[in-house]
């Protein structure tokens, strides 16, 4: 039986039915619930327990337990395997971004922030220390269960766990699994493709989007009658939020369209069909999903040249561009022949068949 330990996020009903579409009821899933409502995981599902700090649990649902995989690590969910897990089990860490690059990496120097000062006091306190080599005990409790207890690690930023974290990289790593099968995020929109002339930016209000990053390579050009839409309906404070709409009124003044309110998933996709060119100043690998949708409907991708996902899709051969080297004659859009090879290259690599094919493999 394979246990998975997750949060309420977006991705996880899809992941919850691939799981049972691959190895039907030999899966339990754990939600770790915040206060309040579920917002994203449905809780019908006769798998999915919820778990909340201050219930008791019932340990027996674990008694046949052989795999467990964190989808996201944290140190909630390392607390509740050490008290629950009492037998040897493999360990799986599905490496999500915000785990490793703001929890582990930025402090121990990896640059992720094109403006620190938003982080607040405590995440520019954490980044100070950080670089004087003092480190947290969520962070330190986080790496010593990684070293002594993480089996495998399932992450395209591998080398750069190595890289950053060193002997702290016990666990052997994986690689095919994804949460983003392009025939099943697609939905609908399959046979779709965009035709607009209008550019979005960033894919929430996250600090780590850039957005002002992404807004000084524009600020020169001649857009056109081209909007500047920019996605601020998910994640992020409400003091940045007003720093990325105030200075994207100023500088694109009446074709600045920030987007506040959250959407439901298949709307959202709807908004690639009124853009052509997509810009995702993201230092880490981040907008996964986004960058998936938008190049499969036939956009033009900006990436950043310091994130890892721009090295990755080139080296799928997709047509990616980088975001440093953008200028007037970079508003040009693909053609028939390589929106095709994007999507031939995206439907291999990305498929419902690959991923199933994929649990079989390694959760059987």
């Amino acid at each position: 039986m394979n246990l998975h330990l997750v949060d309420d996020e977006k991705v996880i009903n899809r992941m919850i039915s691939s799981f049972e579409e691959a190895l039907p009821g030999r899966n339990i899933y754990i939600c770790f619930k915040k206060k309040g409502d579920l917002v994203h995981v449905d809780p019908l599902n006769p798998n999915l327990y919820l778990y909340e700090s201050e219930c008791d649990f019932d340990v027996s649902l674990l008694r046949n337990v052989s795999k467990v995989v964190f989808h996201y690590l944290s140190l909630e969910k390392i607390i509740f395997f050490k008290q629950y897990v009492k037998h040897r089990v493999l360990t799986y860490w599905i490496v999500w971004g915000g785990d490793l690059y703001s929890e582990l990496l930025a402090p121990r120097g990896f640059s992720m922030y094109y403006e620190k000062k938003y982080l607040g006091k405590k995440g520019q306190l954490t980044l100070f220390l950080g670089n004087l080599g003092i480190y947290s005990f969520k962070s330190r409790s986080i790496l010593d269960f990684i070293k002594n207890r993480i089996n495998f690690i399932i992450s395209s930023d591998y080398p750069l766990m190595i890289k950053y974290l060193g002997s702290y990289m016990k666990a052997k790593r994986l690689t095919g699994f994804f949460y983003y099968p392009i025939d099943q995020i697609l939905g609908c929109l399959v046979n779709e493709k965009s035709q607009s002339e209008n550019i979005v930016i960033g894919n929430s209000a996250s600090l780590s989007n850039n957005h002002l990053y992404a807004f000084k390579f524009l600020s020169d050009l001649d857009l056109g009658q081209r909007k500047v839409i920019v996605p601020l309906n998910y994640n992020g404070d409400a003091r940045y939020k007003k720093h990325v709409v105030d200075f994207g009124l100023k500088t694109f003044k009446s074709k600045f369209s920030p987007l506040i309110k959250f959407l439901p998933l298949d709307e959202y996709n709807k908004l690639f069909l009124s853009v052509g060119y997509c810009i995702y100043a993201n230092w880490r690998q981040e907008a996964m999903g986004n960058i998936l949708i938008a190049l499969y409907l036939g956009c033009k991708v900006f990436l950043s040249n310091k994130s890892s996902l721009f090295k990755h899709f080139r080296e799928l051969d997709v047509y990616v561009f980088e975001l440093e080297l953008i200028d007037c004659n970079s508003f040009v859009r693909l053609t028939e022949e390589e929106i095709q090879h994007n999507r031939d290259v995206l439907s291999f690599r990305y498929n419902k068949g690959r991923q199933i094919e994929f649990i079989q493999k390694t959760f059987s």
